[in-house]
């Protein structure tokens, strides 16, 4: 039978070798350390003690007299208890020579005469537990000899039988083995008896059907590291290979298995009396079995507690370089980080995202736990605030991460320079998916003011920027080419001194120009986000204009798109600044397609049309006669628009509507903060400057 396929784990780091030590007296050895009877120790120090004659009153001859009738109860329970203990001893030990003596004799290979199937010893097997469960034979010696005996028969009688290579017939045995309390070395062996089942899916119903998870679990509860490793470890990686089945994921979480996972771990994590090699071996084993119930999208929330991250701070502090293990943490993690609740958990713990970046640091070399890293960050980045704050001035963040995109960004470099083969294009894809998470893990850092003023300094992370838009060719790598220009549009909100963005603007420009001839919505209006920060700068609106920006903008404004008429309106306001711009619009058609997106979206979005109304502010600076600059329809439009989204009977009555009255609210400060200051200036002015008197021929 094909071995199990594990799920992007670690490799295992176990051994399959299975030893039973038959040495210990705690399993197999039976010892008489009975005491010499008190009653002896009292007759002999007893010799040639003299007697005293005490005279009692009848007072005390009455208490005496209760004394010794209790005395004599207490007396007579303990008889009773003895003969009824004597009785039920008796009764086992009948019960064993008839029932289970033959049972044992059956499995044993040395007293049976002709071969025997390995069908025949499992049903053998499974009428010896029956017997056992039925009696209450299994667990521990009571401390009886006779009980010890039992116990010890029972075990060397399961132990003759593990060489055998019938699966079920092994998962059995184990289950007789575990329930009768072995430890120490035996335990750890009985545990690798079992991973080496677990290894093959088609065994996990019969180790489910016996129960052997409800075993493993029993020994995490009290588990000694010092003396029980193995134990833990093995036990572990069976529940791990189980935990990558998904259609037994809900058997493990109704066990608690999640509870019991990190009671191990803080069992571990406690200890220091053992190598961090030893201790490394387990930890792979709890976090994949972790990493595998997190892909449970309908369990996962079941992880997502303090509990888990303060079990997984201390593994990642001491195994900072264990690639393995800190795979599996990423692995757990990316999941986890995919909802917005347990980033908000990790706030209290903002260390342990420095300690991320310090393994991304470290381990930059290893491409598959950089990229579930840089998603962890983003994910976290994206959801608090506090963090990306707190990352960024205590954990030196930004140069954490512009390292690894440093090195990344070097190793694409060189990969574009080599020969093409058959891996390249995987290559490539590999590498340019690690950048994509750095850079977007620094996109959602910058969204903070405080954090992004800083990064729109850095003239590093800039020039980075500039070279993938240099060398990604959009058809092949458009998704790094999107994730490069929104880090821009980012950053380009942020006017501040020494932005290395505003420095870099008509190189900046050159390239992004570009990126407008695509038929990626999304890029184009990022791009003129853009534009819109950048034509501040004459330089900047002077060069798109010579590359027909201003002719494109003006055609967006029929695009019928909320989004794409808004920010194209916006870059049209700074052109408008310019009064060499401003006759290219008219002709255009510009001013007519302005006061239809007037029409079109005013009253669903005052802050749309107060944009309107300042480029057409904008676009009249110095005009004499509204006819002239508007055309005389369209000035009339105009004013019948603007009078009517001033009236606030008009625009305001919500007598049939269903908005909600806190929604009104909203619309109204909108209304008043965006809209009537510009549009009431813009249609006095209008007005003022319309003629009524008709030109004579």
């Amino acid at each position: 039978m094909a071995n199990r396929r594990v799920h992007s784990g670690p490799k295992e780091r176990l051994q399959s070798d299975i030893t039973i030590d038959t040495s210990k007296n705690d399993n197999l050895a039976v010892t008489n350390d009975l005491e010499p009877s008190s009653d002896k120790t009292a007759s002999s120090n007893s010799k040639g003690v003299k007697t005293k004659t005490l005279t009692k009153s009848k007072e005390n001859l009455k208490t005496t007299k209760k004394r010794i009738t209790k005395d004599k109860k207490s007396t007579i329970q303990d008889e009773n208890k003895k003969t009824k203990n004597s009785a039920t001893e008796d009764e086992d030990a009948a019960y064993w020579e008839r029932v289970i003596v033959p049972l044992l004799n059956r499995i044993d290979l040395t007293k049976l005469e002709g071969p025997t199937s390995t069908n025949q010893l499992y049903q053998s097997t499974c009428y010896l537990w029956d017997a056992l469960f039925r009696k209450n034979l299994l667990g521990r010696s009571s401390g009886e000899t006779g009980s010890s005996k039992r116990r010890s028969s029972v075990l060397h009688a399961a132990y003759r039988l593990l060489d055998q290579d019938d699966p079920k017939l092994l998962i059995k045995l184990a289950r007789i083995i575990f329930s009768m309390k072995v430890s120490g070395k035996n335990l750890g062996n009985i545990c690798k008896l079992v991973y080496l089942a677990s290894r093959n899916e088609s065994n996990d119903k019969m180790i489910i059907d016996e129960n052997i998870p409800d075993y493993l679990f029993e020994i995490w509860k009290d588990v000694d590291p010092t003396i029980n490793l193995e134990a833990l470890t093995y036990s572990a990686a069976s529940i791990k290979f189980l935990s990558g089945n998904a259609n037994l994921q809900d058997y493990l979480f109704d066990r608690n298995c999640i509870e019991a996972v990190a009671l191990a771990m803080n069992s571990l994590n406690s200890e220091s009396d053992l190598k961090s090699s030893e201790i490394s071996h387990a930890m792979i084993q709890l976090t994949g079995i972790l990493a595998n119930l997190a892909d449970n999208g309908q369990h996962r929330k079941k992880l997502m507690s303090k509990e888990i991250v303060l079990s997984v701070l201390p593994v990642v502090t001491k195994f900072t370089s264990d690639h393995d293990l800190m795979l599996n943490i990423a692995r757990i993690f990316s999941k986890l980080t995919q909802h917005s609740e347990f980033c908000h958990i990790l706030i209290d713990e903002a260390d342990l995202i420095v300690l991320f970046l310090k393994v991304m640091e470290k381990q930059v070399h290893k491409a598959d736990l950089v990229l579930r890293l840089g998603y962890i960050l983003g994910n976290i980045f994206l959801e608090s605030e506090e963090i990306s704050i707190f990352v960024t001035s205590n954990g030196n963040g930004i140069e954490y991460l512009l390292k690894v995109l440093r090195t990344y960004l070097d190793w694409d470099r060189k990969l574009a320079s080599d020969e093409d083969t058959e891996e390249k294009p995987k290559s490539v894809a590999k590498i340019e998916d690690v950048i994509l998470k750095i850079i977007r893990a620094i996109v959602n850092l910058s969204i903070y003011p405080d954090v992004g003023s800083i990064i729109a300094t850095s003239y590093e992370f800039v020039d980075y920027l500039l070279q993938l838009l240099a060398t990604k060719d959009i058809l092949k790598s458009r998704e790094i080419v999107t994730h490069a220009a929104v880090a821009i549009s980012n950053l380009s909100f942020y006017d501040v001194n020494e932005s290395a963005l505003f420095k870099k603007e008509i190189e900046l420009t050159k390239f992004l120009v570009l990126l407008l001839l695509d038929d990626n919505a999304s890029i184009m209006i990022d791009v003129v986000r853009v534009f819109g920060n950048l034509t501040r700068s004459k330089a900047v609106r002077d060069l798109l204009v010579k590359k027909k920006v201003d002719e494109m903008m003006i055609a967006l404004l029929d695009a019928g798109q909320r989004e794409t008429v808004f920010y194209a309106c916006g870059l049209l306001m700074n052109f408008m600044k310019d009064a060499d711009n401003r006759e290219k619009l008219l002709k255009e058609g510009g001013v007519k397609r302005l006061i239809d997106a007037l029409r079109d979206f005013g009253r669903d979005d005052w802050q749309l049309a107060g944009l309107i109304c300042k480029t057409l502010w904008n676009y009249s600076v110095g005009m004499e006669n509204s006819y002239s600059a508007f055309g005389e329809e369209d000035t009339d439009r105009l004013i019948d628009f603007l009078e009517e989204y001033l009236d606030e009977d008009i625009i305001f009555d919500y007598a049939d509507s269903d908005v909600s009255p806190e929604t009104q609210e909203m619309l109204k400060d909108i209304w008043n903060d965006d809209f009537c200051p510009v549009a009431t200036e813009f249609l006095q002015k209008v007005i003022k400057y319309r003629s009524d008197l008709e030109p004579l021929d």
